[in-house]
């Protein structure tokens, strides 16, 4: 039977965090000072941020699932990780509600009163108005943080009391999990983030969101094994685990770049006015970082992951 390790933080460590999330306090307050001229910018900028990470730790957590329902053994090595990860599920949708609350004003302009004279914007509010954007963000913040809290809840206990019981109830957490995120995965990305250009839309858009955060997610277990193995813990975790974490980081950069290509693909053929202006604003004002998207999340993962070898090297 393996023994069960706790990790302790070293003090090194804790040390350069500290650091780091002075100089991250410092940088935010720059930033709020040096544009309170635009508070739209501040808000947009902290909700595509936050909506990042929750999203990363939601990534972590539908691995957990996916993985204990597919009955595949190789992960539980590395299913603490996952775990920990999913644990800023709960932490991001606690600052979630003071961004929307405070800043839906300057975010997302279907709440203008003056909205109510744009035909595109009437046509939409029945799903975009106030009470049922709120009633949704309540659904997804509770839902998620209460299925991350449950499934780590009843994976720890397995710890103590193994046996068939917890197993099955990881199995029907996980499932119901997976019902509920594959829903709201998507239809919180139009909410929170496509919403933000309520004259756009993409029926590609809430899987292009979450493959992306996915692979990120992946990136995050694959660096902490890295971590980890250096002090010392996860001593039976091989490079043939670093090389199956890997090889989701290569499949879905592939999952990413293809769903990029089908939504310019589609928008571009069909030539619609109210969906090209998606591509427009970016080829127009964001050209480096409109295709320097498509360099980072598929050339260079295509380039270095595709081979076999690099995906069983730390490095």
């Amino acid at each position: 039977m393996m023994q069960l390790e706790s990790f302790t933080t070293p003090a090194r460590v804790k040390s350069i965090g500290l650091g780091l999330l002075v100089i991250g306090l410092i940088m935010f307050v720059i930033g709020v000072v040096t544009n309170l001229d635009n508070p739209a910018r501040i808000w947009t900028t902290l909700l595509a941020t936050n909506h990042y990470f929750l999203l990363v730790g939601l990534a972590g957590l539908f691995f957990v699932a996916s993985q204990t329902m597919g009955y595949n053994g190789w992960f539980v090595l590395i299913k603490r990780i996952c775990e920990a990860i999913a644990g800023y599920v709960k932490v991001a949708s606690v600052i979630m509600i003071p961004i929307l609350l405070f800043g839906m004003g300057y975010i997302y302009h279907w709440t203008d009163p003056h909205a109510a004279s744009d035909p595109i914007l009437v046509g939409k509010s029945a799903y975009l108005n106030k009470p049922f954007f709120w009633l949704r963000t309540i659904i997804y913040l509770i839902g998620w943080s209460a299925f991350a809290f449950l499934i780590v809840k009843n994976s720890r206990e397995h710890d103590s009391h193994p046996g068939i019981k917890h197993y099955n109830s990881s199995l029907t957490l996980s499932a119901i999990f997976l019902l509920f995120f594959g829903v709201t995965s998507s239809t919180s990305a139009w909410d929170f983030l496509m919403s933000i250009d309520p004259h756009w839309f993409s029926t590609l858009f809430g899987w292009y969101t979450f493959i992306s955060t996915f692979v990120a997610s992946m990136a995050v277990v694959a660096l902490m094994i890295i971590v980890l193995k250096s002090f010392g813990y996860l001593k039976y975790v091989t490079e043939e685990h670093l090389h199956d974490v890997g090889k989701f980081m290569f499949a879905f950069s592939v999952a990413w770049a293809y769903l990029w290509f089908s939504q310019h693909m589609l928008i571009w053929y069909a030539n619609i006015p109210e969906e090209t202006i998606y591509f427009r604003d970016r080829w127009e004002n964001y050209p480096v970082l409109f295709f320097g998207t498509v360099i980072i999340n598929f050339v260079f993962p295509l380039l270095v992951l595709i081979s076999r070898g690099a995906k069983r090297r730390k490095r």
